[in-house]
């Protein structure tokens, strides 16, 4: 299981680096949607029956709306099944 915790992101540059905390990233990471939505639909990236666990959406949601709308979508497009912790 790997864990993306955004508990406390404020914004698109706490999210991002909360990704590069969390996630096993390549290098070229480039800290933007589009990066990031390309990173979760690459399957060489993730091993074998990888989940990802996301922590504190609702709170980045409450602090954050917008971006947290904008990472709901890039979770829905992703190639490993995707846990919301807050949501269970």
């Amino acid at each position: 299981m790997i864990v993306l915790d955004v508990s406390r992101a404020r914004g698109r540059a706490d999210l991002m680096r909360a990704a590069r905390r969390d996630l096993p990233l390549p290098g070229y990471f480039g800290d933007n949607w589009d990066a990031l939505a390309d990173v979760l639909c690459d399957a060489a990236l993730w091993p074998d029956g990888a989940t990802l666990t996301v922590r504190g959406l609702a709170a980045f949601e409450h602090r954050s709306p917008d971006m947290a709308a904008l990472l709901r979508d890039v979770l829905r497009d992703a190639c490993l099944p995707v846990v919301i912790e807050d949501e269970r």
